[in-house]
């Protein structure tokens, strides 16, 4: 299943050294916006003063790809109304963990959509904590903007977005009768070589082997059920438990990124990029 995903290749020299020689999508964006923009941040290497923007797409984007890492229990066990991403990341910031807010029983996708509704305000709540402690950690600020300005609402709307997205994966997945792979996955798990990182399994690096085994989930045969619907579509996502950054390089070495999200469990590569946008980006 490799040829699924692009291929992951080591820098041919100092990773500094060729990096701004490489075509980024973001690059591209930056390009196509404004050629003296990017020739100041790719190629002179100045940045503007941070904006709350930046900051946002940043950590909503870090908590939707923790959300999508969850797996939820087989055989009508109860659901907790907590996303482990959450606990990870105030354990990163040296604080205790917090206790799940109700459960829910996973049957069907409205039940799934229950769930998300459930940790929605706690998923909020970890956002704002994490905006202002790297607000206040930010040396240049936009003149005139504070992290202040960013309401609960926003983040929600944010947040609700990327659940939407995945909800209507789930969806198509049922209704594709489990997709093209839904036997690979029910004879051994995840086929993909980069599988969707998990918060139940070790964390996998782009281009390392997985050791992963199969979930306890799949069945062996008859129709795709809502368990496995949520598990196939679940989309390749940044693994925040790796520091390391993880990009991805074309063969050739023309062109390098780090990638948000990756569907891919119809056949197809569907790239996403989480933005929270600055008001720059048309």
């Amino acid at each position: 299943m490799s040829d699924l995903m692009p291929v992951v290749l080591p820098p041919g020299a100092g990773y500094l050294g060729k990096s701004r020689r490489r075509i980024s999508a973001s690059g591209l964006v930056t390009w196509e916006r404004c050629p003296r923009q990017w020739h100041y941040r790719r190629r002179i290497g100045l940045n503007d003063a941070t904006n709350p923007e930046m900051i946002i797409g940043l950590v909503v984007e870090d908590a939707l790809c923790g959300l999508f890492m969850q797996r939820f229990p087989e055989n009508a066990t109860p659901m907790p109304g907590l996303v482990e991403w959450i606990n990870f990341s105030r354990q990163e910031n040296g604080l205790g963990k917090i206790s799940p807010d109700g459960e829910v029983i996973i049957s069907d996708l409205e039940s799934i959509s229950q769930w998300m509704e459930l940790v929605t305000p706690s998923l909020v709540e970890e956002v704002q904590r994490l905006l202002q402690a790297r607000w206040d950690a930010t040396q240049w600020k936009a003149a005139g903007r504070d992290i202040a300005e960013v309401q609960d609402a926003r983040i929600e709307n944010l947040i609700s977005g990327g659940i939407q997205l995945q909800l209507e994966e789930v969806e198509n997945c049922l209704q594709a009768s489990g997709g093209p792979h839904l036997n690979s996955y029910r004879a051994a798990g995840d086929p993909f070589t980069v599988p969707a990182p998990c918060w139940d399994e070790e964390p996998v690096k782009p281009g390392e082997d997985s050791n992963r085994t199969k979930a306890d989930g799949f069945e062996t045969s008859g129709d795709v059920t809502i368990w496995e619907a949520w598990e196939i579509s679940r989309p390749w996502v940044k693994d925040p438990r790796i520091a390391a950054p993880q990009r991805l390089f074309h063969p050739d070495g023309w062109a390098a990124g780090e990638m948000d999200l990756v569907h891919r469990w119809d056949g197809t590569v569907r790239i996403c990029d989480i933005k929270a946008s600055a008001g720059t980006s048309g």
